[in-house]
Parts: structure tokens; C-alpha cells; sequence
């Protein structure tokens, strides 16, 4: 148990959170968490140390999302307001609930409720990655006019996701340029099956030729001739 406690200790010390507001985090008296924090209390209750450790898990989870999300104010000036997309292509914000489970993944469920979405990542950056690519997916074939319509943040209940209890949840923008996202899907290789003699093959890999490249030539110069013609 003291081991634990220095523990607590140390995480306490780096949030540079007084007793007071731990205190309050955890539901508990002041006088309790002080007396376990000096060690005052030898052997505090089993109860009482999961509810501090529980109280500095989310904040430390807070503080984690509370910094990712200050990159979307350069993004979105007021949640009321469109975001400046002058110099993008089409450009969609959603908002997103994350949840974290305090896993040793550091796992985020995540739920995009304007599109009926779940997925999961692990680590915020990894996640907030992954809800985009959902969202990506999901717009990709679908004409622009017939994308839902993206809630503002303040319309969104934590509580409304599938995911909710699991852990501490938060909404987030997460925004995706589709007219990027569409061409990076477009510019993905595709592999194909080519068949050649054998002496071409073993003369192609004598002069380190790049057939893949040379195939990929060829075909844009049929394809412009045909179009020419």
C-alpha cells in the first residue's frame, strides 16, 4: 500500500493539484485525502484509495483531451459559427464523443452520432485519427448534398452514446477535408495480376527496371492517345 500511495503521491504532485481540489475530484473529505496523502494514515481503506486514484485517472484524461481540443480553436472560432475553410477543399466537422476506459491500451470507444458511427482507438491522437477515417469512409461515395447535417456541439448528450459509463467521455470537433480524403482513396494502389514471358521479366530485373512504373507509363499514354483520337 505505501507503495501505491508514493505513487498517487507523484501523480498528484505532476497535476500540480492542491488536497483541496482532489478532495472534491474524489468525493471524499479533505481531511481524509490529506491524512492519506502525509501518510498519516497508515493503511487507508481499499474504498478510499481507488476513489483517488479514479479522481486523478480523469483528470489526467481531461487534461489530455482539454489540450488536443485547444488545435481545433485555430479551426472552429465559436462552436455557433462555420469554420473558415477559405483555401480547402470541402471540408465536414462532426462532433464526437470519446470515451476513455483507463486501460492499459488507453483505450478511446468512440460514437459519432450524426452518422450513426462506433469505432475505437487507442491514445487520443490515434483516436480523434481513426473517428475521421470513419467519417471519411462513410462520406466517400456519397454525393455532397446528401451528408448528414453535423449537430453543433452543444446539441450532443454524452449520455446518449452507446458508451456511456464505460468511462469519462468527452465531445470533440473532428473535422476531415473529403475532397482530400477522396483523392488519397483514388491514388491508392491497386494490385493486378500481369503476365510476362519469362526472358522479359528476367531482362527487366537485370536492368532494374521498375515494371510497375513502366506499366503505369504506358497505360496514361494509351489512355491520353485514346482521348486525343
Amino acid at each position: 500500500m505505501p507503495m501505491l500511495v508514493a505513487e498517487l503521491k507523484k501523480r498528484k504532485k505532476n497535476l500540480k493539484l492542491t488536497t483541496e481540489k482532489l478532495a472534491y475530484l474524489a468525493d471524499l473529505p479533505v481531511s481524509t485525502v490529506s491524512k492519506v496523502m502525509t501518510g498519516e494514515t497508515k493503511n487507508p481503506s481499499f474504498v478510499t484509495v481507488e476513489k483517488i486514484a479514479s479522481a486523478l485517472e480523469q483528470e489526467e484524461t481531461r487534461r489530455r483531451m482539454e489540450a488536443y481540443l485547444s488545435s481545433y480553436k485555430r479551426l472552429v472560432k465559436d462552436y455557433d459559427e462555420e469554420p473558415d475553410l477559405s483555401g480547402s477543399g470541402l471540408v465536414m466537422v462532426y462532433p464526437v464523443i470519446f470515451t476513455s476506459i483507463n486501460d492499459e491500451k488507453d483505450t478511446y470507444l468512440i460514437d459519432i452520432p450524426d452518422i450513426h458511427g462506433m469505432t475505437e482507438g487507442y491514445g487520443l491522437a490515434d483516436s480523434i485519427g481513426m473517428a475521421r477515417d470513419y467519417i471519411g469512409g462513410f462520406l466517400y461515395d456519397k454525393k455532397d448534398e446528401d451528408f448528414p447535417k453535423a449537430s453543433s456541439i452543444e446539441e450532443i448528450d454524452v449520455k446518449s452514446s452507446e458508451f456511456f459509463g464505460l468511462g469519462q467521455s468527452t465531445v470533440s470537433l473532428v473535422d476531415i477535408d473529403i475532397d482530400a480524403y477522396r483523392r488519397e482513396q483514388d491514388n491508392r494502389a491497386v494490385r493486378r495480376n500481369v503476365s510476362l514471358p519469362n526472358w522479359l521479366n528476367q531482362a527487366a530485373d537485370k536492368a532494374h527496371i521498375n515494371v510497375s512504373r513502366v506499366l503505369q507509363d504506358a497505360l496514361i499514354k494509351e489512355l491520353e492517345g485514346t482521348r486525343m483520337a
